[in-house]
Order: C-alpha cells, then structure tokens, then sequence
C-alpha cells in the first residue's frame, strides 16, 4: 500500500481542526438507533414481543433515526450520510438491492450450519469444513465480477446475473435439505456464494463510483 497506493494532496491544517470536523452526532445517534434496534430484536425473538425491554428499543429506534437524518441534513457540516447520497434514487435501489441480498446469504449460512450438524449429524468441524467450497466460490465470484466489470465497464448486466445465481442456488440448496443430501445443499450454497459475492462486490463499485468517494476527506 505504502509503495503502491498514490494519494491526492492531504489538508495540511492543524490536527484539532480536523478532529472538530468530525460528525460525532451523527456517528453516535446513527449507532445509537442501531442498538436499539437490535436489542429490542434480540428481545423480542426471547424475551416476547409484548415487554417493555422490547417495546421500548423498537419504539426508540425510528425516533433516533428521525433524529440521525436531522443531524445530518441541518447540523453536521461536513455530514458522513449527506442527504444527496442517502436519497439519491440510484443509491436506494443499490442500497435495497444489496441489503435483501446480503439478509437472505446470512440466513442461509446460519440455518445450513444447523442442518449439517443437527439433520446430518456432523461435528462441528466438519460442518465447518462444508463451506470451504462456499468460501472458494466467493472468491472467484468477486474476483471474476470484478475483471469482467473492468473488461466490459458495465456494472448492471453482472449485477443482475449475480442476484440471479443467489436465487438458483437457493433453490438448489433447498433441494439439497429436503433431500438430506449433503452435497446437494453444498452445491447450492457453492452456487449462491458465487452469485453473493458477484453482486455485492459489483454493488460496492457502483455505490462508489455514484458517491465519487476520496480519500482524503479527513
């Protein structure tokens, strides 16, 4: 990085200068809403829907939210989320695209795990040892996306063929459980780390390349 990187010119002013800069509002309101949500989350799947160490996090959460975005539209100077990238509606699609995308690969990676040791009866280590296929794929996907988004320049094609890999290895995977077969479930979340990785990375340089991001910001 040291002898490769090639950095633009940095602000030379004084250290505090840069420090004051810094959105801690937004940064602490926006991790804030987050822990509330989850906590109330986590509350709700264990401790029930209907208690107050549930309601109370998810009632707080939108309201910190609310404020997050007030912070970044109206106080922030230099907003970390500035307005015109949050609602761009390119981004939002991006954004919801990458989000369902991301939710549902975690949902498969944690329930498969379940089904390798609990409906197989493997080990622990060996249900780990199964996703190394899982794992191979990824990189190959990422990779791959990555040199034909650089041959073609085109991000949308790719993008949508990544997603459509996730849904057919979803499919496959699922044939795989009800089949109690071992490699089929494999072969499937092979498939879906392909297509996983493919989309991400591919959504990562679109968000990027709208959002012109530098980095020599602080």
């Amino acid at each position: 990085m040291y002898f490769a990187l090639e950095l633009p010119h940095t602000d030379d002013s004084h250290w505090t200068t840069k420090f004051r800069r810094i959105d801690f509002a937004g940064a602490a309101t926006l991790v804030t809403a987050v822990f509330f949500l989850l906590f109330g989350l986590d509350n709700g799947s264990n401790e029930g829907w209907g208690e107050k160490v549930t309601i109370v996090p998810l009632g707080l959460a939108p309201v910190l939210f609310a404020i997050f975005l007030f912070v970044e539209a109206k106080i922030a100077k230099e907003p970390f989320a500035p307005g015109h990238v949050i609602f761009n509606p390119p981004l939002l699609a991006a954004y919801g695209a990458n989000f369902f995308g991301v939710a549902a690969q975690l949902g498969i990676l944690f329930f498969i795990a379940l089904f390798f040791q609990a409906a197989l009866g493997m080990s622990a280590t060996l249900s780990g040892f199964m996703f190394l296929p899982n794992t191979i794929c990824g990189l190959l996907g990422s990779l791959g996306g990555g040199l034909i988004m650089k041959h073609t320049g085109r991000y949308y094609q790719i993008t949508v063929t990544g997603y459509l890999l996730l849904l057919l290895g979803t499919v496959v995977m699922v044939g795989g459980v009800g089949n109690q077969s071992a490699i089929g479930a494999v072969v499937g979340l092979g498939v879906v780390a392909l297509g996983a990785s493919i989309c991400k990375s591919r959504v990562t340089q679109f968000l990027c390349s709208l959002c012109n991001i530098s980095v020599h910001r602080y």
